[in-house]
């Protein structure tokens, strides 16, 4: 591995550069232009709420639309404070094959937070963090998964 590349578990990335998922602008459009720019190693999909997704599943995210078809790597986030619900989630990714699963630990909004007592609220309980990471690994397999 050389010293531009990236390895993240099996995942070996030509560059260390990762465009981070951003709610409202890393849709598929966002992310075609960042590939045809070149230079990024990883594009992420915008977070998905696992149970959301979960709780009805006929109604698949329109954030996923697409993602078996684009090019990879293509990493997708959750967010949820239910270790069964990114559990569930994360063996869905993997089964679409995305990339690279990430784990929304830094979210501010106030509807995640407050809420939902997710994305940056899951800082101030490290018991709960550490369940929704083992729960991302059991489901997601083989795939990578990383926090942010």
């Amino acid at each position: 591995m050389s010293p531009r590349t990236l390895q993240l578990g099996p995942l070996v990335l030509d560059t260390p550069v990762i465009a981070a998922p951003i709610a409202g602008f890393t849709d598929a459009i966002f992310r075609r232009i960042v590939r045809d720019l070149g230079g990024c190693g990883l594009v992420f999909t915008e977070m998905i709420g696992a149970g959301t997704w979960m709780l009805s599943p006929r109604e698949r995210p329109e954030r996923l639309d697409g993602v078996e078809e684009e090019p990879h790597p293509l990493g997708v986030q959750l967010w949820d404070r239910q270790p069964e619900m990114i559990y569930a989630a994360a063996r869905e990714l993997a089964a679409m094959d995305v990339s690279v699963i990430d784990l929304n630990f830094g979210c501010p909004k106030k509807r995640i937070m407050g809420k939902h007592a997710a994305g940056a609220a899951l800082l101030r309980d490290p018991q709960t963090v550490g369940r929704l990471v083992n729960a991302a690994v059991r489901g997601a397999g083989t795939v990578p998964v990383t926090a942010a």
